[in-house]
This record gives C-alpha cells, sequence and structure tokens, in this order.
C-alpha cells in the first residue's frame, strides 16, 4: 500500500531506523530518532551523534507508528549533517507501505489469561483468551463484569522465559450467551508493560499462518519494529 509520506509522518514523529545493506565492517547500528523537519528536499531526522561518514548514500528502512498501522519508508540518505549531534536527511520521494495491525498483529489461537477487576487485591480469575492482539482481547467470563469497568490483566505468553504479561484494560464488549452462566467480554487494552508487549507481538507473529510473498514482507516490516522499538 501506498500513500502520502507527509499525511502520516508529523515534526516529532518517533521512528526507529535500520540500514538495509551490511558494512564492509559488518551491520551499523543507528540509534533511534524523532522527526525535526519535513521540506521539500527531504525529511531531516534528529539522532544521537553517531560516526555518520559511512551513511550518506545508503539505504534505509524508517518504521513509524500511528494509530492502529505502521508505516515504512524505504529510501536513501541524502545527506548527513553532524555537529553536536546527527541530523540525517532522507530523501521524501519514495513511497511507503502500511501495515494494518489489526489484521496482522491478531492470535488464532487460544491463550491462557487471568483477570480481576482494577484495584481489587484478590485472586485472579483464569479464563481462557481468545483474538488476543496489541488493542485487546476476547474471553468468557461467569464473574460479574460491566461496561466500563477497568481490569488488570496477565497474559501467559509461552515463550522463554515463561513470564506474564501484565496489562489494563477496559470492558468495552458483553454479550450473553444461549445456555451459559456468564458472558462474551471484550476488553480494550489501555496500558501494557514494553518489555510483555514485545514479548507478546513476538509470539503473535511467530504463530501467523504462511502468508503471501507481499503479506510475507509486511511481516518482516512488523517484525524489525517490534525488535526495534
Amino acid at each position: 500500500m501506498t500513500g502520502s509520506i507527509n499525511s502520516r509522518l508529523v515534526i516529532g514523529s518517533q521512528v526507529c531506523l535500520r540500514l538495509e545493506e551490511l558494512h564492509p565492517k559488518g551491520r551499523m547500528e543507528i540509534p533511534n530518532g524523532e522527526v525535526s523537519n519535513i521540506e521539500e528536499d527531504g525529511i531531516y531526522i534528529h539522532i544521537p551523534v553517531i560516526d555518520s561518514k559511512y551513511l550518506e548514500g545508503r539505504r534505509v528502512d524508517i518504521l513509524w507508528e500511528k494509530g492502529m498501522s505502521i508505516y515504512c519508508l524505504s529510501s536513501k540518505i541524502s545527506k548527513c549533517i553532524q555537529k553536536e549531534d546527527t541530523m540525517l536527511v532522507i530523501n521524501p520521494s519514495d513511497t511507503l507501505r502500511s501495515i494494518d495491525k489489526r489484521r496482522y498483529v491478531r492470535l488464532k489461537k487460544p491463550i491462557r489469561i487471568e483477570f480481576r477487576p482494577t484495584g481489587n487485591d484478590g485472586l485472579f480469575i483464569s479464563a481462557e483468551g481468545k483474538d488476543v492482539s496489541g488493542g485487546g482481547v476476547r474471553f468468557f467470563s461467569r464473574y460479574p463484569l460491566e461496561l466500563g469497568q477497568n481490569i488488570e490483566i496477565l497474559i501467559e505468553v509461552p515463550i522463554f522465559p515463561y513470564l506474564d504479561t501484565t496489562a489494563y484494560g477496559e470492558v468495552v464488549r458483553m454479550e450473553r450467551l444461549k445456555n451459559a452462566e456468564g458472558c462474551q467480554v471484550g476488553v480494550r487494552f489501555l496500558e501494557m508493560d514494553h518489555i510483555g508487549r514485545k514479548r507478546l507481538f513476538k509470539y503473535i507473529l511467530d504463530e501467523q499462518q504462511p502468508l503471501s510473498l507481499k503479506d510475507e514482507k509486511l511481516m518482516e516490516s512488523l517484525r524489525l519494529w517490534f525488535a526495534l522499538c
């Protein structure tokens, strides 16, 4: 998918950067940066000071997040301005790819979760989470919950090391089931610890079914995003 860069990238946007090609001395890591200006001659990205003499003319992947989409721009570094810090000027003419996280970053298989109302110091209640994603989770509950109620959730991510991911969410959907003493509950995540978020997304991406070549390229952009950010 292509689109206007200026409509999606704004001054102050936090971006992740990775060189596409290896330097003869090995891959040169570039710190994450911030967009400081957008002009006709290029996108100006401020990064901490590094030895930038090998960067000019190199192609770089630039990734950023906006709403439920991750954008990936593959472009060329047209200029490096090095003073106290380093300013990269990126060619703005290339098209970009966008990935809707709601389409790709959703776990199809069930995953074990535990929940309790926020502020309740009682025991967690076990449940089977479905359609878990970075935005929320669905599960069946016999425990009485209400729309708009905030809950604390522990998500058991089955990758080593085996640690629960802690999230806080809001109940946004309640659906009573026929012949069942309880409800299907939909929760929107409000907050999730950073390390746990990366582990959860890594697990979800690794569990995706084989996709088309186009989708595999988008998936690689997603993996790069969650590895760098």
